[in-house]
């Protein structure tokens, strides 16, 4: 391979790397556009529980949570990101990543995959605990709220009121009350760690692709994605509150107090870590796949590549 061909390739890897730095967290935003709120979004109108079976109780509650067509969104998004970088990329790469990205968040199997993960991790008591807490006035409406601000359309709203709450900030209470839920539910801390684990598998693929005298190597790439974390957590903590501020503008103080306190319980913490923790392993399952397949599409075009020049 001679060594303009190798640049190309480096250029075409580093697009890659900062297109999905991008792409991967608003794919993600389908799932947890507010974490939290995925803890307590299950259940409602679910049958009881001593005339289900857990594996049917489970599939229900994906279904009746709404996080089953939030999973559909996934790909749609993570396509729909990747279309920025479109005139960044030669047409034959592009479209072998469109193809690699359906085809690694492919929403049936990640359903799938969190589905038995829920199932494995969640005990009935504190399904039922919960169910109490959601069929409540405020679980009910808390409910509506979370899956009305888990749409395109919310997400590019939500974008909008990052802008205008820089000209305009909220009341600090109302600050508070966010930052409080995104403590709660780990949000920024979950956001943060998806990125980093997706990013390395990416990177780390891409460098796998590239000639052996040209490799990185894992160690300095862990290094390189580390610096960028403090830097990232700010980034997603302000991600993470405006987030909140939309979903729940329409909840008084004290009906977000009550939600803090639910969230707060040991109910509400073990629902929403055996959740958040299905939801992480299925991405990060699907960003694997997404990272292999690359390797083998870099490493085609390098080798069509290398034979095409003299």
């Amino acid at each position: 391979m001679t060594s303009g061909r190798t640049m190309e390739d480096k250029r075409d890897a580093q697009i890659l790397a900062e297109g999905f730095v991008r792409v991967i967290p608003f794919s993600i935003k389908c799932l947890i556009s507010t974490v939290g709120s995925l803890c307590i979004v299950a259940l409602v109108t679910c049958p009881a529980l001593a005339d289900s079976p857990k594996e049917a109780f489970t599939k229900d509650l994906v279904k009746l949570s709404g996080l089953e067509q939030q999973l559909r969104l996934v790909p749609l998004l993570a396509v729909a990101g990747l279309a920025e970088q479109q005139g960044k990329l030669p047409p034959e790469l592009y479209n072998s990543l469109q193809r690699i990205v359906r085809d690694a968040f492919n929403a049936e199997r990640m359903q799938r995959n969190v589905t038995k993960r829920i199932e494995r991790n969640l005990d009935t008591g504190t399904m039922r605990k919960t169910l109490n807490w959601l069929q409540s006035d405020l679980g009910k409406k808390v409910t509506r709220l979370e899956e009305a601000a888990s749409t395109p359309q919310a997400f590019k709203e939500i974008r909008a009121l990052a802008k205008q709450l820089e000209i305009t900030p909220p009341p600090q209470h109302r600050i508070e009350l966010a930052q409080r839920l995104d403590s709660a539910t780990s949000s920024t801390e979950f956001m943060v760690n998806i990125l980093e684990s997706t990013a390395m598998a990416l990177v780390k693929a891409l460098d796998a692709a590239q000639p052996t005298e040209q490799q990185v190597g894992e160690y300095e790439l862990r290094r390189q994605i580390g610096t960028q974390r403090p830097k990232m957590w700010e980034t997603y903590r302000q991600v993470s509150t405006v987030s909140f501020l939309f979903t729940y503008n329409t909840l008084s103080d004290a009906e977000l107090e009550r939600y803090l306190d639910f969230l707060e319980s040991k109910v509400g913490g073990d629902y929403q870590y055996v959740v958040s923790v299905a939801m992480r392993e299925a991405l990060l399952d699907a960003s694997d796949d997404m990272a292999k397949a690359i390797v083998q599409v870099m490493t085609k075009i390098n080798r069509k590549g290398a034979h095409a020049v003299p």
